[in-house]
């Protein structure tokens, strides 16, 4: 098998950031398809609703995808607790309840994050402010114990990109506690 140029400087390429980063940091970057080709672009993630990836776990584990949830997010700091967490109204229960983390490479200086800061600041909540997201973000299940503070999430969302962001009406529903 022959190799052009082109192929040779992307696998050089490839190996020299793998060094960079490291080989855990890689593969968030280069997620495997069902067939196993590497997605590059961002259009090419699956949408897949928040409610199927929670009522199926292991099968969404360790993949980067497209989703849309309710962030919830609080407006004062806390030292328990406090942490941002996404939840459906489609699916709304106690353990369909997800931490959400942003990545290093998650940049906050975009307009989609100013939209979101402004409509966490409009809550009408004192403590908690919450808006409808589209992240890319990967999905992960905690192997054991949990995420969070006392290991309160089994999974959670490591977000790379917010797509878009909504208000939400103040009479939404909050997550459900039992």
């Amino acid at each position: 098998m022959r190799l052009n140029l082109h192929q040779v400087t992307c696998a050089v390429l490839i190996i020299i950031l793998a060094e960079r980063i490291g080989p855990d940091n890689i593969q968030a970057l280069f997620p495997q398809t069902e067939k196993g080709h590497a997605e590059l672009s961002v259009q090419n993630i699956s949408k897949i609703s928040f409610c199927t990836i929670l009522d199926k776990p292991e099968r969404y584990n360790g993949q980067k995808i497209r989703t849309e949830a309710i962030l919830v997010q609080s407006r004062q700091p806390t030292v328990d607790g406090g942490d941002p967490l996404f939840y459906s109204l489609s699916c709304n229960a106690k353990d369909k309840v997800s931490l959400v983390e942003y990545s290093q490479s998650y940049n906050l200086n975009t307009k989609t994050q100013e939209e979101l800061n402004g409509i966490i600041a409009r809550s009408k909540n004192a403590k908690l402010g919450r808006a409808k997201v589209e992240v890319i973000a990967q999905f992960e299940v905690a192997p054991k114990g949990g995420f969070g503070h006392l290991d309160a999430f089994q999974s959670r969302f490591v977000i790379f990109s917010l797509e878009h962001v909504s208000s939400l009406s103040e009479s939404s529903a909050y997550p459900k506690k039992e």
